[in-house]
Formats: C-alpha cells, structure tokens, sequence
C-alpha cells in the first residue's frame, strides 16, 4: 500500500469563489440565471453552496460571463489516498 496526494476541487471553497468574485463584479444570482437561459436559479444556487459544480461548458461560459479563468474560478485542494500495487 502507498499514501499519494492528488488535487481534487473543493466544492465549498468553490462557490464562496464564485460568491466572492460575483461580489467584485457587482452581479447577481438573477444576472446569472438570465445569461444561462435557466428557468430557475436552483442550479446556480448549489454552485454557490458547493453542492455541486457548473458543468464543463458552464463553467467556460461562467469563465467568460466573469472575464477571467477557469483557474480563477475552482479552487483545489490536495487529498489523500491509499493505494494498493497490484503486481503483475
């Protein structure tokens, strides 16, 4: 068995980012919803709460909604796994 350390996305810090930068640029959940044709702003509401994340092509959409990246927009974190070597 081995311990190896990976980056993952942090969902939580993930949408206080998003919060964060929404803040900065003066926009709004409703701005959001309007610019991806949601019919509700549920969606973007468990982005803000990191219970889940923008798909890929949202995410380079809300990247380009903010004028910015998407590294700017995920924040990662390392995390621990344990892995087991199979041999051969």
């Amino acid at each position: 068995m081995k311990k190896e350390m990976f980056r993952v996305i942090d969902m939580r810090a993930t949408g206080q980012n998003i919060w964060r930068i929404m803040d900065e640029q003066g926009k709004n959940v409703r701005e959001l919803q309007y610019f991806f044709g949601f019919e509700s702003p549920n969606a973007i509401y468990k982005w803000l709460h990191g219970d889940s994340l923008p798909s890929l092509d949202n995410l380079y959409a809300l990247a380009g909604f903010f004028r910015t990246t998407i590294d700017e927009i995920l924040v990662p974190r390392e995390k621990e796994t344990t892995l087991q070597i199979m041999d051969r």
